[in-house]
């Protein structure tokens, strides 16, 4: 078993829907609606882990490259709601400075 951690990244597995939309409408046909709510669950999976391994008081910081919000708030009210022990959600101060945006919650 590992020990308890100050800080844990969740840089989840996602639909990459964000990334697609990029490639344009080839790589957007082969999209299925299942893969948002099949990720969703995964990364809940993902985040109530994260949470035993981080110190009370400790920091989680959940990153994904979706657009849905299933995969990003959805995912972090879901753990809150759940298993989130004592955290709450945060707003990143300049997450432009983490190199993400929207699609990032920091969880204390």
């Amino acid at each position: 078993r590992f020990g308890l951690f100050d800080r844990v990244l969740v840089d989840a597995p996602c639909s990459s829907d964000r990334h697609l939309a990029h490639q344009g409408k080839v790589a957007l046909s082969h999209w299925a609606s299942g893969v948002v709510k099949s990720n969703s669950e995964r990364q809940l999976d993902i985040l109530l882990c994260a949470a035993n391994l981080v110190k009370p008081g400790g920091l989680i910081l959940y990153c994904t490259c979706a657009l849905a919000e299933q995969e990003n708030d959805g995912v972090v009210a879901k753990f809150l709601k759940k298993g989130g022990r004592n955290f709450v959600s945060e707003s990143l101060e300049d997450p432009e400075a983490l190199g993400g945006g929207d699609d990032m919650a920091k969880l204390v």
